[in-house]
């Protein structure tokens, strides 16, 4: 495997080893998909961040992603676009 394309194998397995089943609040449900392509260095970033708060990857990049969307159309005190987390 080429060096670029390589992910931390200690990271990784933090990763999942620190993924639990949790139940989903009734009655939310997330449907749509979202891909989005990055290195492995963002890729990594993005999981040491996600497990140093104690969530999923997914779940850890909606509440980023969301905050930031919030932010950015001005509505981040108090009107939530979604609360998904």
């Amino acid at each position: 495997m080429s060096r670029e394309k390589r992910i931390d194998l200690a990271v990784f397995l933090q990763y999942t080893a620190n993924m639990k089943a949790k139940a989903k609040p009734t009655g939310r449900v997330l449907e749509k998909p979202l891909q989005v392509r990055v290195s492995p260095e963002q890729y990594a970033l993005y999981i040491r961040a996600a497990v140093k708060d104690g969530r999923s990857l997914s779940n850890w990049a909606r509440d980023r992603l969301s905050k930031c969307a919030e932010g950015e159309l001005g509505q981040g005190k108090g009107k939530k676009i979604a609360d998904f987390n």
